[in-house]
């Protein structure tokens, strides 16, 4: 509920599906940590089958200098979280605003469009992607790309991210990119 935004996924929908698995007698555990709160000893003993559904939200940094410690650049996963929580009308004091703001998601998975979508839906005044490879390599839903661009998204593909410029007051001001090109296909197929 928290990952996916809502015009992609109805909020009900996830609720009905719960409400559904709890009513044919599925134990769900919520907000629980597994070895702290309950062992898995416990939970195998007490079930023919068990489910640890963790979520993908711990992002990464691309090990860009002064990304960590700008404080306008944020991880995916906290930017989508910050405002599910907004909309769920639950308190975050760590809400990222992106109302008339230039934004610049860097990235071409499912993740990057969900970005740079909300961003559109939050009020940015610009929302740029960037992508390493070309338009036909990104890995994401090519479904989603379409939408972002009749959405306003501009797509910057083949450039890679170097190093981020940062003004006396920690904000980050800009992007230095190098351009890419694409290499053969490997083994699996996928060009580099």
């Amino acid at each position: 509920t928290y990952g996916i935004p809502g015009f992609k996924l109805d909020k009900n929908v996830v609720q009905r599906r719960i409400d559904w698995l709890c009513e044919a007698n599925m134990g769900l555990f919520t907000n629980c940590e597994i070895g702290k709160d309950r062992s898995f000893e416990e939970l195998e003993q007490s079930f023919d089958a068990v489910f640890i559904g963790i979520g993908a939200t711990k992002g990464r940094y691309a090990g860009l200098e002064d990304e960590q410690s700008s404080r306008n650049v944020h991880l995916a996963m906290e930017f989508l979280t910050s405002v599910a929580k907004r909309n769920f009308k639950e308190e975050d004091n760590k809400f990222i605003n992106v109302k008339d703001r230039k934004v610049l998601v860097v990235g071409g998975g499912d993740t990057a469009m969900d970005c740079v979508r909300t961003a559109v839906r939050e009020g940015a005044s610009s929302v740029k992607c960037l992508y390493r490879r070309d338009e036909a390599n990104m890995p994401g839903s090519k479904k989603e790309v379409v939408n972002a661009k009749e959405e306003g998204v501009e797509f910057g593909f083949n450039l890679s991210p170097v190093s981020i410029a940062v003004n006396n007051d920690g904000l980050a001001t800009g992007v230095e990119v190098i351009k890419t090109k694409m290499q053969e296909p490997n083994s699996s197929g996928r060009r580099g």
